[in-house]
């Protein structure tokens, strides 16, 4: 082969590298931004179950030294999540010789605001987590 018949390849060779490069860093770039997604939730999913957590020690102070079991309400608010609490109690109790004891279910909701707690319409948008923590605790 000479000198003639090669002229063009490296330009072909240079373009086709450029490409490939090209979409290599797209797809880096990509699995980046979905790295940074991911943990970012992970440490909102952290932050609402502390929240939730938080709700829940509302709820079973209430039980056990206010005496009150609301059927829902919503403690003060934590930073950047709806907290909603929700308490109930069996229509049967506990008793033995000289005491009964009530039980009381209570369940703690923490959703990222911006919308309804819980989210059913859209609990996949980004940006939103919600946990759920639940209780028993006897009086």
């Amino acid at each position: 082969m000479n000198h003639k018949q090669q002229r063009g390849v490296s330009i072909i060779m240079a373009i086709f590298l450029m490409v490939v490069l090209a979409y290599l860093a797209g797809v880096m770039a990509r699995l980046v931004a979905e790295s940074n997604i991911g943990a970012a939730q992970d440490v909102m999913g952290a932050q609402a179950r502390q929240a939730a957590l938080a709700g829940l020690d509302v709820g079973i102070y209430k039980w056990i030294i206010d005496g009150t079991c609301p059927s829902s309400f919503s403690p003060p608010p934590v930073a950047g999540y709806q907290v909603s609490v929700s308490c109930a109690t069996p229509s049967s109790t506990i008793t033995n010789d000289t005491t009964t004891l009530v039980i009381a279910k209570i369940t703690s909701i923490a959703c990222s605001t911006g919308g309804a707690c819980p989210n059913v319409t859209n609990p996949n948008r980004v940006g939103y987590v919600e946990r759920k923590v639940e209780a028993s605790a006897t009086r």
